[in-house]
This record gives structure tokens, C-alpha cells and sequence, in this order.
């Protein structure tokens, strides 16, 4: 992309319906993304809505393999997969159905092992979780990396709904800083909404380069996700 995207509100309308109002399906796998605040209660929201989706006829739930003492280390959101594995087992998901990702310290590196995991598994429908103001910047990564993995599966978004205006959370960035610039967040939704919209824009931008490596992981603009979205249906048939 040779010239800078400013997403149009019409972009972003349809961005947060569609992605926001996906349908719950039933799929291969469901990944549920880390934690991008540090609030259990929530938390355990979103991992009840990950039950539900088991319940549904899920056969398999996946999660970040980094442990609580890493996540502690890095400055990490993410309580870690131990305290997540157990309320998913406590609710009735059997160990057998819960698969470990290797440790994965920001979204790109979820998407990337998420896509290689399921193309090692022949996993061809997919739902990816998370928090109602992350959902979107999850969906543009793993549209972007599809092609760097070859694979293009059937990919849904799933997430909690009735998140307060007034919720006070505490996003912890990890080293202190994001490769934006950004630092730690704690505020209301609106100014969790406000920095995530910035990097869902910032992230879709060609990334400057560093010793000749990109400084972040591309996301795909809204009308790359769009794209995708009009062709979900038809992948694999």
C-alpha cells in the first residue's frame, strides 16, 4: 500500500456489525484470544461465551500457552492459560478438548500459530474471541496473515456483549510501550475504544522497517476484511 488508509465512517459501520453481530456457528476450533485488559470478572465472561460455543457442538477450544509468571514478566494483560484451562474445565470442557497454543506475547503471534495450528490439523472453519473493543483489530490480523500462511479457512468472530460506557479497565502494554508508542491504558470504554481504534487503523499501514524488519505485523484495512467477508461463505466449497 503505497498511499496511507483513513478508514471512511461507512468502513467502520460495517466493520463494527459485522464483525461485532457475527453469528455463533459451528466450527473446527475456537480460539480465544488473551485478555487485552486485566479484569478477571470480564474474563470470565468472555470464557463463558467460549463455553457456550463448546456446548454448542464445538469440538475443540484453544488458548494462548503463556503461563501466568511470563504474562507477570512482560507487563501482560493475559492471566495465563492455567487460570483459563481450569475455569474452562470447572465448566465442564474435558482437558482432552483444550489445546495449548505455543507461548504467543501479542495478536500477530496468536494469529500466526492459531492459522499454523489449524492447517497442521485440517481445520477449515474457525472462531476466533475476545473482548467487544479487540474483536475487530483480531479479525484484521489473522485476515492479513492468511496469505503469509498459505491457508485461507472460514473465519468467524465471537465475543461478549453488554460491556458498561462507565467500565473503568487497566490495558498493561507490554515492556511498558508498543512498537506505536502507546503505554499502559486505564480509563473508561471510550478511551479503550479510542486507543484501539488508533492501532486498528496504524496497524494497517505498510510497517516502517528496522534493520530491514518490519516494526509490527501488517492488519488488513477494513475494506481487505470486507473483501473477505464476501467470499467467507464460498472458501472450501
Amino acid at each position: 500500500m503505497a498511499d496511507k488508509w483513513e478508514p471512511t465512517a461507512l468502513e467502520q459501520k460495517l466493520m463494527e456489525n459485522a464483525i461485532g453481530n457475527d453469528p455463533m456457528v459451528k466450527c473446527d476450533a475456537l480460539f480465544v484470544h488473551g485478555s487485552p485488559v486485566r479484569d478477571d470478572t470480564l474474563d470470565k465472561r468472555l470464557l463463558q461465551v467460549a463455553v457456550e460455543c463448546y456446548c454448542s457442538g464445538l469440538p475443540m477450544v484453544v488458548l494462548n500457552g503463556l503461563t501466568r509468571e511470563q504474562c507477570r514478566e512482560k507487563n501482560l494483560a493475559y492471566d495465563g492459560y492455567e487460570a483459563w484451562q481450569d475455569f474452562l474445565e470447572r465448566s465442564r470442557v474435558p482437558k482432552s478438548d483444550i489445546v495449548i497454543l505455543p507461548a504467543s506475547p501479542h495478536t500477530a503471534a496468536e494469529s500466526r500459530n492459531f492459522l499454523a495450528l489449524a492447517k497442521k490439523e485440517g481445520w477449515t472453519r474457525l472462531t476466533i474471541a475476545s473482548y467487544p473493543h479487540h474483536i475487530v483489530r483480531c479479525f484484521q490480523q489473522i485476515v492479513a496473515l492468511m496469505p503469509e500462511a498459505g491457508f485461507e479457512p472460514q473465519v468467524h468472530a465471537l465475543t461478549f456483549h453488554n460491556l458498561g460506557w462507565g467500565e473503568v479497565m487497566k490495558k498493561p502494554v507490554m515492556g511498558g510501550q508498543t512498537a506505536l508508542g502507546g503505554k499502559d491504558v486505564e480509563g473508561t470504554l471510550e478511551e479503550h475504544i479510542s486507543e484501539e481504534y488508533v492501532r486498528q487503523v496504524a496497524y494497517a499501514q505498510e510497517p516502517p522497517l528496522k534493520d530491514g524488519k518490519p516494526t509490527y505485523t501488517r492488519h488488513a484495512t477494513f475494506p481487505e476484511v470486507i473483501a473477505y467477508l464476501n467470499r467467507r461463505e464460498k472458501i472450501g466449497q
